[in-house]
């Protein structure tokens, strides 16, 4: 028998499966800007690459930006036979799939890439940025200040995709809770976008009295979840200093 061996070819697609929606981008159509998939962190999801083609059978490689994940994937090649008998032609489906891709934060805006590659032939590379939501996530300053001192600010950073729902601090033992735009007994709030996906917030204080120097909380939420995070005003250790600022 005479047997056909074909040199590899293009990755056929690649396939990723998220919150119940696929996305299949294949080598030769669809432009690079719409190759995108939304996934939500610390979520389980189902990544798939299929490749046809190639003798001997493709090698498979996944990468998550410059990472090689590869070894958290399943991997099998089957062949098939076709043509005339006596002139047969052997390929290959070669698939890489897993049902636990997890993304995190971090991972927003990365590239899947499946790579076949066969010995002494170019690589075949299929690709697909990733859209990472997330809940916010905030990172706040203590401060130290003087009894008396005026207009002392708390500010915390915040990170978030999508965008943020609701936005308060927890200003009191009572469960006070402030948003922007209210002065509740001389506390408010100042939020500035500072660019896409990321804001500041301070909680200001008219001026500093014994009683404030506790821990306050801020709240973000957006519609993956609601983050809390705590914050502390100190007395400064040089004591009271009325009517500073």
């Amino acid at each position: 028998m005479i047997s056909c061996v074909l040199p590899t070819a293009p990755i056929d697609s690649i396939v990723i499966r998220a919150s119940n929606r696929s996305v299949e981008a294949k080598s030769d159509s669809a432009p690079k800007h719409s190759r995108r998939v939304t996934m939500v962190e610390n979520t389980l999801n189902s990544v798939k690459c299929t490749a046809h083609g190639g003798y001997p059978a493709p090698t498979l490689t996944m990468k998550l930006g410059r990472k090689d994940i590869t070894r958290h994937f399943n991997q099998v090649s089957i062949p098939k036979l076709s043509g005339e008998p006596g002139l047969r032609i052997i390929t290959y489906k070669t698939e890489l799939w897993t049902e636990s891709f997890v993304p995190q934060a971090d991972n927003d805006g990365n590239k899947l890439r499946c790579i076949a590659s066969v010995p002494g032939l170019t690589n075949n590379v299929t690709a697909i940025k990733l859209d990472v939501h997330y809940a916010p996530k905030i990172k706040c300053h203590s401060l130290s200040v003087y009894v008396g001192e005026r207009n002392a600010a708390l500010r915390c950073q915040i990170w978030f995709k999508p965008t943020i729902t609701n936005l308060y601090w927890i200003i009191d033992v009572n469960g006070t809770t402030l948003v922007e735009g209210e002065d509740v007994n001389g506390f408010w709030i100042l939020t500035a976008e500072k660019e896409e996906n990321y804001r500041e917030s301070q909680l200001i204080m008219t001026r500093a009295k014994p009683e404030n120097f506790r821990v306050y909380t801020i709240v973000a939420e957006n519609s993956v979840a609601a983050t809390t995070r705590n914050v502390e005003l100190l007395q400064s250790k040089e004591g009271e200093r009325d009517g500073v600022g």
